[in-house]
């Protein structure tokens, strides 16, 4: 019924978010819109101020950058830095598995590599990232 791979795990993933996006819609009156940055076509939307001009809430998942080699370019992350400076705005972001559940220390020095180092954590107080 439905594509096999990741196509198909990606079309699963967005059907999940439309129970989430139906309720949001109802409770709120606004409509949840779906992007993604690169789609199963290969078209780009990069995170920019079509996507982030209206947007208060901004879900990020990261499903499989390594198979698709996709990674965040300095003007998206400028774009994100600058919209998070707005008032009301909530970032939350979803790796695409749990890094640093694991109490296996070894398996967290694996992750923290295979993330390139760079595992960061949110601070709402600061309202920024920090390492």
């Amino acid at each position: 019924m439905f594509q096999q791979g990741i196509a198909g795990a990606l079309e699963l993933f967005f059907r999940a978010w439309m129970p989430f996006q139906a309720l949001v819609g109802e409770v709120t009156g606004h409509t949840v819109p779906v992007f993604q940055r690169v789609d199963q076509a290969g078209y780009r939307l990069p995170l920019d101020e079509r996507v982030l001009g209206d947007t208060d809430t901004l879900f990020v998942f990261g499903l499989d950058h390594l198979l698709t080699e996709q990674e965040a370019s300095a003007d998206e992350i400028e774009a994100v830095r600058n919209w998070l400076t707005r008032e009301g705005t909530c970032l939350v972001l979803g790796p695409h598995h749990d890094v640093g559940i694991s109490l296996d220390m070894n398996e967290r020095a694996m992750e923290y590599a295979h993330h390139g180092g760079c595992a960061q954590a949110w601070s709402p107080e600061r309202r920024r990232l920090r390492p």
